[in-house]
């Protein structure tokens, strides 16, 4: 009201409608950097967090008619499990404490952590599989009196059998059960870079990349391969690619992409990589990407400081 009292021309039929075309156009080119295609759901949501290729290799080992599976499962899966694999009969999931009780989240937290007691704590559960990322939980299971028994292992997952699961004597063929899953080709360039042939891994992960381009963990594996290959020009390009790929996730693509540059031994490149690799944002924590970034700085002084350096 004080608009129109100051300007008149304000008073005007047509000023609406210009004013709600002028406030569309100014929409329109915000959003003109929002990348919307390919695969809404997993640029927004960050899909390759979730065990896809190990939840696809345990559908493929049900049989029609075989009741459902119990799954002693990560928390932060599922919702994931649930929405994909509805059978499945879970041990927890990201509803908490408001549908399981506090005994049962503590005593999933304590198994996580492989704490004292642990042996009893699975007893109180019982489970056909178990569905775990690498790390102490699916570790400590493998360890116990009655070992579990590995079905499936990547670089996101692990998928154990029970000591009395029906899945324990099960095995099948990797290249499958997965073939035309990106989890395939980086597990041929993980085995490719352990045996010092990067030139062989970088191809497995670029087909990773073909099938699922929105892959933080694929594109980490490229700037490490091609570190590992000492390929300076490549790896500046995929860092490029990578960023103008998914530009939300900028700071953990250049952090992996510092690190790679550290790998090569070219700190320069390294360093503007880890400052740029600092999480900003209220939900952030930026201390350790500042002391990795103080890391290399110091790292380059003492070069400086160092006889005979140019």
């Amino acid at each position: 009201a004080r608009l129109r009292g100051a300007w008149p021309a304000l008073r005007h039929g047509a000023v609406g409608p210009a004013a709600a075309g002028a406030a569309l156009v100014a929409c329109l080119w915000l959003w003109s950097g929002v990348r919307v295609l390919p695969d809404l759901l997993g640029r927004w949501t960050q899909s390759d967090l979730y065990p896809v290729a190990a939840l696809r290799y345990l559908e493929a080992l049900q049989r029609p008619g075989e009741p459902p599976l119990r799954v002693l499962n990560y928390y932060n899966w599922g919702g994931f499990l649930m929405l994909h694999s509805p059978d499945l009969k879970l041990l927890i999931d990201g509803r908490a404490n408001t549908l399981y009780s506090d005994r049962i989240y503590m005593d999933y937290v304590a198994m996580l952590r492989a704490r004292p007691g642990f042996s009893a704590r699975v007893s109180r559960y019982p489970a056909d599989v178990a569905l775990l990322p690498p790390g102490g939980f699916a570790l400590k299971l493998l360890r116990q009196a009655d070992p579990w028994v590995m079905l499936y292992s990547d670089s996101q997952a692990r998928l154990l059998a029970a000591p009395d699961s029906r899945l324990r004597g099960r095995r099948l063929d990797l290249e499958t059960v997965l073939r035309g899953d990106p989890m395939l080709h980086l597990q041929r360039a993980a085995a490719a870079r352990q045996r010092e042939d990067p030139a062989a891994a970088v191809p497995e992960i670029e087909q990773a990349l073909a099938l699922d381009p929105n892959s933080t963990r694929a594109w980490a594996e490229l700037f490490a391969a091609l570190s590992q290959r000492r390929d300076r020009a490549a790896l500046d390009e995929a860092v490029a690619r990578g960023v103008a790929q998914l530009p939300r996730r900028r700071e953990e693509l250049y952090t992996r992409a510092a690190a790679a540059y550290v790998q090569l031994g070219d700190l320069l490149s390294a360093l503007p990589a880890a400052r740029a690799g600092i999480p900003s944002g209220p939900f952030r924590n930026p201390v350790s990407a500042r002391r990795r970034v103080r890391e290399i700085e110091q790292h380059l002084e003492r070069v400086d400081r160092a006889p005979g350096s140019p």
